[in-house]
């Protein structure tokens, strides 16, 4: 459920004590078959007061999760990379070590199976760029792209698990469940913001084409596996449905378009959950929910923005 939260006070031993109010904006007070309770606008739902009840008691004692968005002014911060782009480009390679914090983050996790949103996100027409251009260009635009964006995923408190190309593949992890739907709705609107208005810039400034992107979001469960070879390359990788589910959605877009699954879109604050409409989808799209769910197709949305 959507909450606003009200600080009523902190007790003697430090505990906040806080009220949770359904939002009226998606919650709206319902009397079903002689029960009272909410109506929720968004899935259609009701939910008793009696239920209700239950789930705020349930949180109490709970952890309270807190990310501090590092980027308040995305225009701002899109402006601030240019100038300093325009400088430094190309500085941040000496001295090359290579460093892997997604591995480091794996491999500090107790639990095998968690919970994650997956971020996939490809160049638009990466194939007949690297056609077009030199050997040399082609490896400056990807490296721009790719350091970038990296930045902008660890910003909003993911992880990348790996660049295939010009491909990027990145989680946002638990325990915060809910909080990081909304981080990766945030950075998919942050990454397509900076690249259509900084990026490019920078790429014009040095006399290289502008790209598009496609984004594809998708949130699940995921395993975390070892895989390679200890005589080659070995290391921890996200296994899963979600995985698959992320970059299949993300080939549906458009250039320059954020497309989200559906699992995304209902965990995610109902403030983001208005900026998306559901997508229709081509009749090759062969993706259902859950056996428990029945034989429906797994529904797509793309961001309004």
């Amino acid at each position: 459920m959507d909450f606003e939260i009200k600080f009523i006070e902190k007790t003697a031993d430090g505990r906040l004590v806080i009220e949770f109010v359904p939002i009226p904006e998606r919650y709206s007070i319902k009397e079903v078959n002689g029960v009272e309770g909410y109506w929720d606008k968004f899935d259609e739902k009701f939910i008793s007061f009696d239920v209700f009840a239950e789930a705020v008691q349930n949180m109490d004692n709970l952890p309270v999760f807190y990310r501090k968005n590092p980027i308040k002014n995305v225009k701002r911060y899109t402006q601030e990379r240019v100038e300093y782009l325009k400088l430094n480009w190309g500085n941040n390679l000496e001295g090359y070590q290579y460093y892997d914090e997604s591995e480091e983050f794996l491999d500090s996790l107790k639990e095998v199976t968690l919970r994650f949103v997956i971020l996939s996100i490809d160049i638009v027409g990466s194939t007949k760029m690297s056609q077009k251009l030199s050997l040399e260009d082609n490896a400056k635009v990807i490296q721009l792209y790719s350091s970038e964006v990296s930045q902008l995923i660890k910003c909003f408190g993911g992880y990348v698990l790996k660049f295939q190309g010009d491909g990027i593949l990145a989680y946002f992890p638990e325990p915060n469940y809910i909080g990081m739907n909304d981080s990766a709705i945030e950075c998919a609107h942050a990454i397509k913001y900076f690249i259509v208005n900084g990026l490019n810039t920078i790429l014009n400034f040095k006399g290289l084409p502008s790209i598009g992107v496609r984004i594809g979001l998708d949130s699940g469960e995921a395993m975390i596996m070892i895989i390679g070879s200890k005589a080659t390359k070995i290391q921890k990788d996200l296994i899963g449905k979600t995985i698959n589910l992320a970059s299949k959605i993300q080939s549906l877009a458009d250039p320059n378009q954020i497309l989200a699954g559906e699992a995304t879109i209902r965990n995610a604050y109902f403030r983001y959950r208005e900026m998306f409409d559901k997508k229709e989808l081509p009749d090759t799209w062969n993706y259902y929910k859950s056996a428990e769910e029945g034989k429906e197709k797994y529904s797509v949305f793309a961001y309004k923005y």
